[in-house]
């Protein structure tokens, strides 16, 4: 017999999701792959008890690279693709020393020289020669960001030794082979173009010949040209093979990125007659994003998303034809082809995080099969919360895409009189994703009687991406002038008794009517809430700032290459040419302003944004009185990595959040 829940009051239920264990029983997958040859998957997880990211044979389970190796690349900043696997030998980026490491039954040798300026990513095999490894190199040996190169070089497997093969891009991605390996398809694009919003996909043949030492085989590329995407107007990414003269990839002319096809000497077309309303991407930061995957030679298995949640399509080349396939997966990535009719990704539910998943289509019906999980205790039954999706608008007319999560806990309910905290969830960029998938920190909050909101400001006009893409895109340029820049990941508490409260079966939250009553922008999460433009300071309970950006112009003095003309595209120009802009939309000159309480957090080795940034907007809030909790880890870069630290993290912020509200 099942007992009638208890009445609590909200945000004071007891738990069994504990703060530190969400550290230490859990690892995020960071890439996935597949040998073509023997069909063996791999992944790499990041996994922060171990406090490094571990290359994994997924099906046993077991490490293939010794405890003092790191299988990450940082090419970019945000790294991705860090190795690759044909035929038992399995090649992979390590950190700190960023060489390339050899796995063979010899065991693990590195391969590159000790050069520490030079970074891997995007590892390739050529299918039909051994001695050809490409891969993209970031050479970083000059003083200033700005100096780093980018080029596609091949690599010797045995020694180490690299011959460039495509020069002059400021930046480049996806190298791809085609069957046989007579051609090679790649990505490049040139600043001020960012990824997600214009880079060019070019075809070229392949000449194999010899090295100079006559030591092994070399490689140049001749007849190039562009298939696809131009500069400032369209992107062109995931080039897969179908053949050697035909080659898929996505395009996003008609302001969704979706499938297209090329193919050798004759036509550029859309796989769909008619354009959808859904994206089949998502924008590409990191290397290695893969969301279509070839099961024959007219059919694709592709990532479909719309309103946040993601989905299984199932898309016929010929004719366009598309059909939905069923299952319980709201969030998918690293879509690899696995072997005729099978597919392997990393997928998430409501209920359940991620796990390593075969997809198998026969005779008109898909199975899947989970051969790994990334935590190791499932979620206790009858605590995931179930999102209701929103759509609000905004004084534009704009739809503002959002989720909501209810307080969930099958023992307690809130007391009738009372609406519960609510978290606000904003994420660290405005191209970035809200998922519908299990978080273990959500659930920390939603099982202790607290309500959550991701997705938009909980104020004016902030955008998320939550796919639609080009058309999100664009009208974040045009809304550019409103200072739409975001850096760090934010967790803000709204006060109960504000605004109008969003009703969900027992329990009550606190959702504002729209247009929302507060700050059209900032970088992070406590300006956001008590900044200059905002009527109304004490908006939020408190906030967390995590790698926070407090000056945009001093961020703007050296940023990584990849967002050197970032900040400009979002602010509506440089430093120089707005300065009064960068001033107004940088929450150090207002922090006389701020009434928030701040938990804060930053790695002091974060490559992207310096831990200055919130070592100053701390210490100026501190001159003012500010109640301010900072941790600053040492031995973190961007993001947390190691269990210790990200345990700590979580328990003295849900505390610091409990202190605020008077739950402890």
């Amino acid at each position: 017999m099942q007992l009638k829940p208890a009445l609590r009051p909200y945000g004071r239920w007891p738990s069994p999701i504990a703060p530190r264990a969400i550290a230490e029983q859990t690892v995020a997958y960071e890439a996935l792959d597949v040998d073509p040859v023997t069909r063996r998957i791999y992944h790499a997880e990041r996994n922060l008890a171990a406090g490094r990211s571990i290359l994994v044979d997924s099906r046993s389970g077991k490490a293939i690279i010794p405890k003092d190796l790191n299988c990450r690349s940082i090419v970019h900043g945000y790294g991705g693709a860090p190795f690759a696997a044909r035929d038992g030998r399995v090649y992979f980026a390590n950190v700190p020393d960023l060489r390339v490491y050899r796995i063979d039954k010899g065991g693990v040798v590195p391969v590159t020289p000790n050069a520490p300026h030079r970074r891997f990513a995007n590892l390739t095999f050529s299918p039909n020669n051994p001695e050809i490894l490409l891969a993209v190199c970031e050479d970083a040996t000059g003083p200033k960001a700005a100096d780093t190169t980018d080029t596609l070089v091949s690599i010797n497997p045995e020694t180490g030794a690299s011959t460039v093969i495509a020069r002059g891009a400021d930046f480049y991605a996806n190298p791809t082979f085609s069957p046989s390996g007579s051609r090679l398809a790649y990505l490049r694009w040139n600043q001020p173009d960012q990824p997600f919003l214009a880079n060019e996909l070019v075809v070229a043949e392949v000449c194999v010949g010899i090295a100079a030492d006559g030591s092994s085989s070399a490689i140049a590329l001749q007849n190039e040209y562009v298939v696809a995407g131009a500069p400032g107007k369209s992107i062109a990414q995931q080039p897969l093979w179908i053949d050697d003269d035909t080659l898929v990839f996505l395009h996003d002319p008609s302001g969704y990125i979706q499938p297209w096809v090329h193919t050798i000497g004759k036509d550029t077309r859309p796989i769909f007659p008619q354009p959808t309303k859904i994206d089949f991407a998502e924008p590409m930061w990191g290397l290695g994003a893969s969301s279509m995957a070839v099961l024959d030679s007219d059919h694709l298995l592709c990532v479909a998303i719309q309103d946040n949640f993601a989905a299984l399509t199932l898309v016929t080349i010929s004719s366009g034809a598309s059909q939905d396939i069923p299952s319980d997966y709201v969030d998918i990535k690293y879509l690899r082809s696995l072997s005729p009719n099978r597919a392997v990704f990393v997928g998430s539910k409501i209920d359940a995080g991620e796990a390593i998943v075969i997809f198998s289509y026969t005779n008109g019906r898909a199975s899947f099969e989970v051969v790994a999980t990334a935590s190791k205790t499932p979620i206790p039954d009858g605590f995931a919360a179930r999102p209701d999706r929103l759509t609000l608008r905004n004084a534009n007319g704009d739809d503002l895409h959002a989720l909501y999560f209810p307080p969930t806990n099958p023992e307690f309910v809130g007391l009738s009189n009372e609406t519960p905290p609510c978290v606000v969830s904003l994420h660290p960029g405005p191209t970035t994703r809200t998922t519908p998938a299990i978080s273990w920190e959500r659930l920390l909050y939603t099982s202790r009687g607290w309500a959550w909101y991701a997705g938009r400001k909980l104020q004016r006009l902030h955008r998320i991406w939550t796919g639609i893409y080009r058309t999100y895109i664009w009208q974040l340029l045009r809304s550019r002038s409103a200072g739409l820049c975001r850096r760090c990941s934010i967790r803000s508490l709204s006060r109960s008794n504000r605004p109008k409260s969003h009703r969900n079966k027992r329990s009550r939250s606190v959702l504002p009517n729209s247009p929302y009553p507060a700050d059209p922008g900032k970088p992070q999460a406590a300006p956001l809430s008590s900044s200059p433009s905002s009527p109304s300071p004490n908006f939020y309970a408190v906030a967390n700032a995590q790698f926070n950006v407090c000056n945009l112009a001093e961020l703007q003095a050296n940023p990584p290459k990849l967002q050197m003309h970032y900040l400009p595209l979002l602010l509506g120009g440089t430093p120089e040419e707005i300065p009064e802009v960068y001033k107004a939309r940088s929450p150090l000159f207002a922090a006389k302003k701020i009434r928030t309480p701040l938990f804060m957090v930053h790695g002091a080795l974060d490559p992207v944004v310096p831990a200055s940034q919130t070592d100053a907007i701390a210490d100026e809030l501190r001159s003012l009185g500010g109640r301010v909790e900072y941790l600053r880890f040492e031995d973190e870069g961007r993001g947390l990595r190691k269990a210790e630290n990200s345990g700590l993290a979580i328990e003295r912020q849900l505390k610091f959040f409990e202190e605020v509200f008077g739950f402890s």
